[in-house]
């Protein structure tokens, strides 16, 4: 096989054509770095949006719990009112009818917290009770102490036992009223505290998120700038080698300097393209002996010049030669032993 240099051939200027560019491992992997960076952003929002997303709806749903317990306190303190309109005497009969509008009403208030919070009635089984599961039942439990009290009471007065309605006022009515009212005040307390505090995490959850986002869009521009001065200056090296390349080419080419390797045996390997010119090397000599490119009373002066380069690695030796076929010429020949060089 012909290891010789030659020459690239230069394409016209009309015949020249853009190819695209191909995809490479390179490009490849610099593709992949940002698309997956580009995915952990997506992932990262979308927990972050999911965790918010449940963070609003518990601060939704212990709005309307404050929003519903307010009601029954407002219902609660009508009732209260119009029972003690009852126990003086001059209760109406359109205050009467708030009595039984009151109790619906505070009844159903209790079914709808029950539902949106999971509650179980105080009586029912519980495989662990939280503290909001706790309040609410506590708040049932009271609602209902206080409106059996109640009924009670508006019995023993519609049979006209004034006295004894007066006596269960005292001692069973007011304790559930005072009762009910602290349970209120207790559950209201706990939900407003909860709505902040979901609040406080939804705001800390939204800036973690936006932090992790920003860093991570950092260290990817960062990725990217590099990887692009690195492309970059892998560009600038290869341009420089081309044209470091085109150099030596265009000076062994043309210069009065052959360069040949030969193996331990003497045997011509690699020889420059100016080597038929310069020292009348036949084409596809590669192979053949170098001494065989010399005339024969030269090849004793070249014989030992190889012999003297061997046992001295690394080191040049220099020996003058002349030519005397046509016209005389005289050459230098400079013999390094690169036998321990991978390269050569």
């Amino acid at each position: 096989m012909d290891r010789r240099l030659t020459p690239v051939p230069e394409v016209p200027r009309h015949q020249r054509r853009w190819t695209p560019p191909t995809l490479t491992a390179g490009s490849a992997m610099a593709l992949r770095a940002p698309l997956r960076g580009a995915i952990y952003v997506v992932l990262i929002g979308i927990t972050a949006a999911g965790l918010i997303y449940s963070l609003q709806g518990v601060i939704a749903r212990n709005q309307r719990v404050q929003v519903r317990l307010a009601e029954m306190e407002g219902a609660i303190n009508l009732l209260n009112a119009r029972e003690w309109e009852a126990r003086t005497g001059v209760i109406s009969l359109d205050h009467r009818n708030d009595v039984g509008e009151s109790q619906a009403h505070m009844r159903s208030i209790i079914a709808e917290l029950r539902e949106r919070t999971g509650s179980r009635p105080r009586n029912a089984p519980s495989t662990g009770a939280s503290p909001q599961v706790t309040n609410l039942q506590q708040v049932e439990s009271d609602v209902n102490r206080y409106l059996v009290a109640v009924d009670s009471m508006f019995n023993l007065l519609a049979r006209d036992r004034r006295a004894e309605a007066q006596s269960l006022a005292e001692q069973t009515v007011d304790p559930a009223f005072e009762n009910l009212r602290l349970s209120l005040q207790t559950a209201r307390a706990y939900y407003a505290t909860a709505g902040e505090r979901a609040i406080r995490l939804a705001n800390i959850a939204s800036l973690v998120g936006v932090l992790i986002a920003m860093s991570l869009i950092w260290v990817l521009l960062g990725r990217g700038a590099r990887q692009r001065a690195e492309t970059q200056a892998l560009d600038t090296e290869r341009r420089t080698l081309a044209a470091s390349e085109a150099r030596w080419r265009a000076l062994i080419l043309n210069g009065e300097d052959a360069v040949l390797v030969v193996d331990p045996t003497g045997a011509i390997g690699y020889a420059s393209p100016n080597a038929d010119r310069v020292l009348g090397l036949p084409s596809g000599g590669l192979g053949d002996s170098v001494l065989s490119a010399l005339p024969p009373d030269l090849r004793p002066a070249m014989l030992v010049l190889l012999e003297a380069s061997q046992r001295e690695p690394g080191r040049p030796r220099v020996q003058e030669l002349q030519l005397g076929n046509g016209t005389p010429r005289f050459l230098e020949v400079v013999a390094t032993n690169l036998l321990a060089d991978s390269a050569v």
